[in-house]
């Protein structure tokens, strides 16, 4: 009769695919959205047994957020010594996840494959011959582009590069005009972003 027979009367394994029926799964009322608390069940291989587990917990184990993250943009211009390594001042952040960057400086606090790029405008109006941004690693340059013959122009560069923890980026520049000159300051053309990319 009805709740007569137990657990311990059911032996392992008896109740096969063959003697359930998917209406035990279709016949349910069917859910459009999912809350952190709702639950799912799975197999813990591990122990060989099933668990519940909240829909908060299942995304954070099978996904992840790319951050930390951050945009930045200049709200002062950055003044250029000729034919010298100049760091680039984005001095005004769009967002920081995880408040890593700070004085123009990315330092991740997470290890992981990160992408960063960077551009800024130099505002000499005559022409030169060489203009280049760098992106820095611990104080030294570990990509670089260079471009010629250039105008009012705006020089970029992105990479994807392995971070530790306490790593840090910044962006630097160089130009070969004969005397000082700045970069300008508008934020349309001095970016400096970054995030950490899910692998």
């Amino acid at each position: 009769s009805d709740d007569t027979v137990k657990t311990a009367s059911i032996q392992a394994n008896a109740v096969t695919a063959a003697k359930l029926d998917v209406t035990s799964i279709t016949g349910q009322t069917a859910e459009t959205s999912i809350a952190d608390g709702d639950t799912i069940l799975i197999h813990d291989a591990s122990a060989s047994a099933l668990r519940k587990m909240t829909k908060a917990n299942f995304v954070a184990g099978v996904g992840g957020a790319n951050t930390p993250a951050f945009s930045a943009k200049s709200n002062a211009a950055t003044s250029m010594s000729a034919n010298t390594d100049t760091k680039i001042l984005y001095g005004a952040e769009d967002f920081d996840s995880d408040g890593t960057f700070a004085s123009s400086r990315f330092t991740p606090g997470v290890s992981g494959k990160y992408y960063i790029e960077a551009r800024f405008r130099f505002s000499q109006d005559n022409d030169i011959t060489g203009l280049k941004i760098a992106l820095f690693k611990n104080g030294s340059a570990v990509r670089v582009h260079q471009q010629s013959n250039i105008h009012y122009e705006t020089v970029c560069i992105s990479g994807i590069f392995d971070l530790d923890t306490d790593d840090y980026v910044e962006v630097y520049g160089t130009h070969n005009y004969s005397s000082s000159s700045s970069t300008v300051n508008d934020d349309a053309y001095n970016r400096f972003i970054g995030f950490r990319i899910i692998t």
